[in-house]
């Protein structure tokens, strides 16, 4: 495997942006919180080439993602 250096790490994480869109559901718990959730895959090699000093076949380019996030509303209820 080869050493990579600090510079060269850098170089390589150069930002890649992609447009993603996956279904996900999102539901309310009651009026103060939401919770969602989705899966979904995405292809790594469109998003920068991070693992390239890897290979091919090293890292899979296919990276399964099953996301939840819980959501709470920050502001207060007057009495």
């Amino acid at each position: 495997m080869k050493t990579i250096s600090a510079a060269e790490l850098k170089t390589l994480q150069a930002s890649v942006t992609q447009p993603l869109s996956f279904p996900a559901v999102i539901a309310a718990a009651d009026a103060d919180h939401l919770t969602g959730q989705a899966q979904f895959e995405l292809d790594r090699t469109q998003f920068g080439r991070l693992f390239a000093f890897l290979g091919k076949h090293v890292v899979n380019d296919h990276i399964h993602l099953h996301v939840k996030l819980h959501a709470h509303s920050s502001h207060h209820r007057s009495a």
